[in-house]
């Protein structure tokens, strides 16, 4: 019974042929899984204003100076502000360049289109009525030249 117990007390952790027990669980490890739950930074210490802020400041107003990790963490900062803006330009680049590819593939299948397919005689029936006597008087009369011509 006692032996039954004791197993119980300890997390076994199997890693290929070994076996490793811990006789705590680590609270560290917890704390990191809370902190993930509620989309904190996982470490503490890496952000909020005893990392941030000076950790001295003078009566009179002057500004302090910049501690050396505040100054790289400031550099660090800059340097991802650059990136990200490049990055950003980059993508609204190629969105533009992508939509005038598009617009010039539909253009190209317009003009395909507009040397294929042409209406005939939409013209003479949206002008009424009064086009058709002309055209036909036209014709008559090309036809009795052909006539007069040919005797």
């Amino acid at each position: 019974m006692s032996a039954l117990k004791q197993v119980n007390l300890f997390k076994v952790i199997s890693i290929g042929c070994q076996t490793l027990r811990n006789f705590h669980l680590n609270p560290v490890a917890h704390d990191v899984k809370w902190r993930m739950e509620r989309k904190l930074c996982i470490n503490p210490n890496a952000f909020g204003p005893l990392t941030n802020l000076p950790d001295y400041s003078f009566k009179d107003g002057r500004p302090v100076p910049f501690g050396s990790n505040q100054k790289r963490r400031i550099d660090k900062q800059r340097e991802n502000l650059v990136r990200i803006k490049a990055l950003v330009s980059e993508i609204d680049y190629a969105v533009i360049k992508h939509e005038e590819k598009l617009k010039k593939i539909e253009e190209e299948k317009q003009r395909i289109l507009g040397r294929k397919l042409k209406t005939k005689g939409d013209k003479l029936l949206a002008d009424g009525p009064d086009i058709l006597k002309i055209v036909d008087k036209e014709s008559k009369e090309n036809n009795s030249k052909l006539l007069t011509s040919d005797s």
